[in-house]
């Protein structure tokens, strides 16, 4: 596991950012119902974003670019993982209270979101943007 002392404060102000726009993904499918994710759900999704964001902020610092440039596209990508999973997790169990996010829901909605639309097409242009198949 990637641990602080080897993160950027720029790196950690992004995941946080990308963390509560994944948490209001997760609070669009679940709406009131309590949801949490489970330790190997959380680990799986810090330690890409912790791989993929540094990297996509170099790419984006070489062309004179900083995450604020990035950040209306990563953004809603961020909330529709965060949908995704919440909706496989709600249908593996539709009556859970909480909602409990695994491993494979996470995993499932991060394939989704790279293959989309949006991750392929940074991709096709040279980056991969924050998407973790860019990584």
């Amino acid at each position: 596991m990637t641990t602080a002392d080897n993160v950027s404060v720029e790196t950690a102000r992004v995941l946080a950012e990308l963390a509560f726009f994944v948490g209001k993904g997760v609070q669009k499918a679940t709406g009131a119902t309590l949801s949490v994710f489970n330790a190997a759900a959380r680990e799986f999704w810090v330690e890409k974003h912790l791989k993929s964001i540094p990297i996509a902020l170099a790419r984006a610092a070489k062309k004179g670019e900083t995450f604020d440039d990035h950040r209306p596209v990563v953004t809603v990508e961020a909330m529709k993982l965060g949908r995704i999973a919440a909706e496989l997790a709600l249908a593996a169990d539709p009556n859970g209270n909480p909602v409990v996010i695994k491993l494979e829901h996470v995993e499932e909605a991060s394939k989704r979101v790279n293959e989309g639309e949006v991750c392929q097409a940074a991709i096709k242009a040279g980056g991969g943007g924050y998407c973790e198949s860019g990584i």
